[in-house]
Order: structure tokens, then C-alpha cells, then sequence
């Protein structure tokens, strides 16, 4: 039980920084800001949806891809490390939330670029494998895991769908938290790395 509350404690600790509402609402606001107060709602929903699907299909099946390959579990977290720390460092470097990212000329918003890559991007892909490939095939620690996931993407969608009021609500503190949140991602990205040189050290 300990174990089950420990390993979903750290998946939504580890997860809310890649899938991070402070970061995803600016964002949703701008790539969305054409679309009438319905049809946005309606967008959050979709795109929820998708990427939370998308994400729990190559978290569970991560691992046993990178066996096909032929790519060890340490040389992916190695890997994946330096990526989270780029993300990281650019949370951290950015201008303010939201200015970069506009809305595609055509297609819909809710798969591109919505659920991938703003919601279930990188970030959020390399933390899952790495969580689901630590659970070791535990079917109590992947539950704990996906429950964790669910709490994370309903926790989203409020915010995208309250999006306006929030970005009226906390002004240029949304700013300062990104920031904050790109430094915890980069402290995440070194124990990754660590972690998986030490594994490749250890064999």
C-alpha cells in the first residue's frame, strides 16, 4: 500500500510539471482565441482526451518498444534526461507564457498542436516510460500510476476550461511560476540522468 501511495505520489509530482495547467492555460487561450466560448470548451475536452489516451499508450508500451530496438532502459533515462533539462532551461529562459505559440492555419486545434505536443509532449512522455518501467510489471504500482495520470489530466481540463478567468485571476503570476516549475523540471532532468548512469555503471 505504501509503496502504491509512494510511486502515484511521485507521478503526479513528477507529471504536473510537464503537464503543467499555470503553463498549458496561456497557451490554450492564444492557440484558441478565435474559437467562440462553446466551441473552447469543447476543444479543452477533445484535446484532454486524446493526449491523456496517447500518453497512457506509449508510457505502456514504452519499455517494451525500446527492448525491440534494442535501446536499454538506462541509456532512455540518460537520454531523456538531457531533453527534460533543454525543456527545463527554456521554462526557465522563456519570454512570457503564451507569446510563442500561435494558432495552425488549418486542421484541428484539439490534436495538434493541443493534446501533442502542449499537453502530452516530451516531458511528459520521457517521466511516464521512466515510471512505468521503474513499476517493474507491478499491476498495483501501473494502477497507481494511471490514477495518478487521471488526477493530473482532469486537473487540466478544469483549468483550460476556466481559462480566461484564471489568466484574469493571476495576471504575470502565471509568469513566475513557469519559471519556477522549468527550475524543478531541470532538478528532475539530473536525477534522471544520474539515475540512469548509474545503472549503466552498475551492470
Amino acid at each position: 500500500m505504501n509503496s502504491m501511495l509512494e510511486i502515484g505520489g511521485r507521478t503526479f509530482l513528477n507529471l504536473i510539471m510537464m503537464i503543467n495547467p499555470l503553463l498549458l492555460v496561456p497557451l490554450f487561450i492564444t492557440i484558441t482565441r478565435n474559437q467562440t466560448a462553446k466551441r473552447r470548451k469543447s476543444t479543452a475536452s477533445r484535446s484532454i482526451l486524446i493526449a491523456f489516451g496517447a500518453l497512457l499508450v506509449i508510457s505502456c508500451g514504452g519499455e517494451p518498444l525500446l527492448h525491440l530496438i534494442g535501446v536499454s532502459f538506462s541509456s532512455f533515462k540518460i537520454a531523456g534526461g538531457f531533453l527534460l533539462f533543454l525543456i527545463g532551461m527554456n521554462m526557465v529562459m522563456s519570454k512570457e507564457t503564451g507569446e510563442k505559440t500561435s494558432a495552425p492555419a488549418g486542421g484541428d486545434v484539439a490534436v495538434f498542436p493541443l493534446a501533442m505536443p502542449l499537453i502530452t509532449g516530451p516531458g511528459a512522455i520521457t517521466v511516464s516510460i521512466a515510471l512505468m518501467g521503474e513499476a517493474s510489471g507491478s499491476h498495483a504500482k501501473v494502477g497507481a500510476i494511471v490514477i495518478a495520470m487521471i488526477c493530473i489530466f482532469l486537473l487540466n481540463w478544469v483549468c483550460m476550461r476556466q481559462a480566461e478567468f484564471l489568466v484574469r485571476l493571476c495576471g504575470k503570476g502565471l509568469d513566475i511560476a513557469v519559471r519556477i516549475f522549468g527550475l524543478i523540471v531541470a532538478t528532475i532532468a539530473v536525477e534522471l540522468v544520474v539515475s540512469g548512469v548509474h545503472a549503466v555503471f552498475s551492470i
